[in-house]
């Protein structure tokens, strides 16, 4: 019940998300219910579309063992594969009667960071995003402005504030304030000199 976006253009990457506060059936405004839906590990600035518990499953997670660096499809991988194992674990994370046959993190995470934008999926399959995507239940309206609004807009910022509002206008779980965070600058490697490293002497 949430609306969490990312957009990576011009040199930045942006993640913004919505301040809605639902209990089962129940709304609470922001004035009486603040929560910020955007959680920070690092430079990495993540959002879900779930439970809200996930805030301390994760703070009590991180306490005990500090995250990777999350530069990569693999190391975002890992780190939900520990993180879903300790839950099982410590937390009693019920499975579900599902015909799925993998795990299953009952949410979907959205990662933003320097390197790019990751999306993991209940089932902890990661994706990575060159330009944009959304979670929550407002994503098919947020995706669907996203795909107009990035070739008409060249700021992701502004690209962003906009999806998501069209999320709030359309869909009833969606709503109040909206938070933005600029995750940065994103590494520029092909600018980076390349120096080669000196052969030992039998392979020269």
């Amino acid at each position: 019940m949430t609306i969490a976006l990312a957009v990576r253009k011009g040199g930045r990457v942006v993640i913004v998300a919505d301040s809605l506060v639902n209990f089962g059936g129940q709304r609470f405004p922001v004035d009486n219910c603040r929560f910020s839906k955007l959680y920070r590990v690092g430079d990495t600035v993540m959002a879900w579309a779930g439970w809200s518990l996930y805030t301390e499953l994760l703070d009590a997670h991180l306490a005990k063992s500090p995250p990777p660096l999350f530069r990569s499809e693999a190391e975002v991988f890992d780190f939900f594969v520990e993180f879903w194992r300790v839950m099982k674990k410590d937390y009693t994370l019920l499975a579900r009667q599902s015909d799925h046959p993998f795990a299953s993190l009952d949410t979907v995470f959205l990662l933003v960071n320097p390197s790019g934008i990751f999306r993991v999926s209940s089932d902890l399959d990661v994706t990575r995003f060159e330009q944009y995507i959304a979670v929550g239940t407002g994503a098919k309206y947020a995706l669907g402005a996203l795909r107009v609004l990035y070739e008409q807009l060249a700021e992701p910022d502004a690209i962003a504030l906009r999806a998501a509002q069209v999320a709030i206008d359309f869909d009833v779980y969606c709503g109040g304030e909206l938070e933005l965070t600029d995750v940065g600058m994103p590494p520029n490697r092909a600018k980076q000199p390349v120096i080669p490293s000196p052969l030992p002497p039998d392979k020269r």
